[in-house]
């Protein structure tokens, strides 16, 4: 997941990518598990933690924004 998420932050993503990412990794998930039911899939999601790309995506960018914010108060406490 760490390989396929590496710098994606820094990409332009729309929600048609993060549904391409999403689909991705459920396929893997179905693979894995020998399985083609997404009910299975998402029961093995809660049961390991795995969380999917555009979950993953949307808290790095939210962290990414949070300190963007703090640095530019504190670079305005300055100015």
């Amino acid at each position: 997941m760490q390989m396929l998420l590496y710098d994606v932050v820094a990409c332009p993503m729309n929600k048609s990518d993060l549904k391409s990412l999403d689909f991705t990794a459920d396929r893997l998930l179905m693979k894995l598990f020998k399985t083609g039911n997404i009910e299975i899939v998402t029961v093995c999601h809660k049961c390991f933690g795995f969380e999917l790309p555009s979950v993953i995506f949307d808290k790095r960018c939210n962290v990414n924004n949070a300190s963007e914010n703090v640095l530019r108060k504190m670079c305005g406490n300055f100015m």
